[in-house]
């Protein structure tokens, strides 16, 4: 839409210098009110005050109608959605589950998305308000600029009327007109700019709105679902309490099994107590028993040992005897020969030896003669046993000097005490043999008959 050109002043020449610039301005001009009356719609549905209104041209009525379609669909959308949040509020969702109760996960995202909405609901009343804002300062902005650009028109046809030959200030005027018209594109922008905003705001708004009927109906399938969860919890709320009556007699009876159990476990421990106690016995007896066996097992060898010493030494003593005693038969026998040979030579002159013996009993010595070493061995073997009388005889202890020495010392071998007072030389930690102060290595107790 075009403005119609302004006369030329009266009485004046149109130079090339006053033509020139007019279809630009012209232009220029019809651009910016085309501009203005394409956003009028807008800014007329976003701009409430009447100040704003005002500020647009007639032009701008003939859009009427579809503002004010507008105005009452946002009307009614605010309606709705306030509607929609009073019902969401009416349900007790707010309300806190019994302590008992595990909370509801559908109530928690209804909550969710009541806060979700409630923070949109703000921002987009924010960003209108902004928008709102904006798109007056801009209308009143733009208002200012078109008056002013009215009055320089007329300021601009008056000096045109006045004079031509005013180049000067028409240049100046010129260039404040393409300074104001670069302030009124960038000023255009700014208002486009603006528009695209308020239209991704109502973008938003309608994702918004959107959103909320999606959790309009999931908030009515969750009051569904939280029925027939209301309905499943009292079942198992029955179930849980036939289950609770189950247990408790299971734990009594768990109870009892328990004590039942540690008495046999008081039981058991008492037996396996007896039964230790009884092998430690039974170990002790056993290994006194080996003690005592050994012990008897080393006094029969010792014994035996003994024995055979015995055995031995009366072998040799019996061979010693008949060797002495067939010694002493030679001897009588070589005697009797000298003495048969002297009778001879002598011849039956000389004189007869008296004889101890009667006549009578001459055959009978001399029948008797052979057995006359016998009758005299007795006391050459009596004189050979009186040094194994002698040291056959009872060895008394060399401390006490009363009872019998029967433990032998080794090394050296000598039996001089008695077992009191070798329990008390061995207590008092000696380590050297009372008779001859040689080092003590063991103690050996000596059963039987004595010995060296």
């Amino acid at each position: 839409m075009r403005l119609p050109r302004p006369p030329p002043p009266q009485g004046s020449v149109a130079t090339a210098t006053s033509m020139r610039p007019r279809p630009q301005r012209t232009t220029c001009l019809t651009l910016k009110h085309s501009c203005v009356l394409r956003c009028a719609p807008t800014l007329t549905a976003r701009a409430r005050t009447p100040r704003a209104l005002l500020a647009w041209s007639p032009a701008s009525r003939t859009h009427e109608g579809q503002p004010k379609q507008s105005f009452a669909m946002k009307v009614s959308t605010d309606d709705l959605i306030e509607s929609v949040v009073m019902e969401l509020e009416s349900l007790d969702i707010d309300k806190k589950d019994p302590p008992a109760e595990k909370p509801d996960p559908k109530n928690e995202m209804v909550r969710d998305l009541i806060k979700q909405t409630r923070e949109m609901e703000e921002q987009l009343k924010e960003r209108k308000e902004w928008a709102q804002k904006k798109a007056v300062q801009a209308a009143r902005k733009l208002g200012n600029d078109l008056t002013e650009l009215r009055m320089l028109r007329m300021e601009h046809d008056d000096n045109q009327r006045r004079k031509n030959d005013k180049q000067s200030l028409e240049d100046e005027t010129m260039k404040r007109l393409t300074r104001l018209e670069y302030e009124l594109k960038k000023k255009s922008g700014q208002l486009d700019r603006s528009n695209a905003s308020v239209q991704k705001l109502e973008m938003e708004n309608a994702e918004i709105r959107a959103e909320m009927e999606a959790a309009k109906l999931s908030a009515s399938e969750t009051e569904r679902q939280c029925q027939i969860l209301l309905k499943k919890e009292k079942k198992d709320s029955k179930k849980l309490e036939l289950w609770e009556r189950q247990k408790a007699k299971l734990q009594e009876e768990i109870a009892e099994c328990k004590a039942k159990i540690a008495q046999a476990d008081k039981e058991l421990a008492g037996v396996n107590k007896s039964i230790r106690n009884m092998e430690v016995k039974i170990r002790e007896d056993t290994k006194a028993t080996e003690d005592n066996l050994a012990l008897a097992e080393q006094e029969r060898g010792k014994r035996e040992s003994a024995k055979a010493d015995a055995d031995r030494r009366l072998e040799e003593i019996r061979r010693k005897t008949e060797v002495e005693s067939q010694c002493y038969k030679d001897d009588l026998r070589r005697l009797q020969d000298q003495l048969s040979r002297l009778q001879k030579s002598m011849g039956a002159n000389a004189p007869t030896v008296p004889s101890a013996y009667p006549p009578a009993m001459t055959d009978r010595n001399a029948a008797g003669a052979p057995k006359q070493p016998n009758q005299k061995a007795p006391p050459a073997s009596n004189r050979q046993q009186e040094p194994i009388q002698n040291t056959g005889r009872r060895r008394g202890c060399i401390i006490c000097k009363r009872e019998e020495a029967c433990v032998m010392l080794l090394q050296c071998a000598h039996q001089v005490l008695c077992v009191g007072c070798n329990k008390q030389h061995e207590e008092k930690g000696a380590v050297r043999c009372p008779s001859c102060n040689a080092k003590i290595e063991e103690r050996i107790r000596v059963f039987g008959a004595s010995s060296n």
